[in-house]
């Protein structure tokens, strides 16, 4: 039984790590007095991954600074999303898709799991 739960185990494992290949990559993103869109545009352009959101949700003209060397995916999103209020993520396929949150059930911009 040992054996078969330990072939299962590796078997899910390299299942997940084919699924996930952007999450497990490191990015650089660097820059000084973009805006969220400018940041968001630079990612999709180096990942391939494209930002899905409500416009009324998300800040996307503030400027913010960016300083992601190496970093996970998700760190860089953390990065972009830093400061917007009652926000939420999670990544799904190719997609990044960003929401607001209820404030009695808000936490930082944190990924979901989808």
């Amino acid at each position: 039984m040992g054996i078969i739960n330990k072939k299962t185990l590796a078997v899910a494992i390299c299942a997940l790590s084919l699924s996930l290949p952007g999450l497990a990559q490191s990015f650089t993103l660097n820059a000084n007095r973009i805006t969220v869109k400018q940041a968001m545009n630079a990612l999709q352009k180096q990942t391939g991954y494209s930002f899905v959101f409500y416009a009324s949700d998300l800040d996307v003209n503030k400027q913010i600074s960016i300083q992601a060397n190496n970093v996970s995916l998700q760190e860089a999103v953390r990065q972009i999303l830093e400061g917007q209020k009652d926000l939420t993520y999670r990544i799904e396929d190719k997609r990044i898709i960003v929401k607001h949150v209820t404030p009695q059930s808000s936490q930082p911009a944190t990924p979901q799991k989808g």
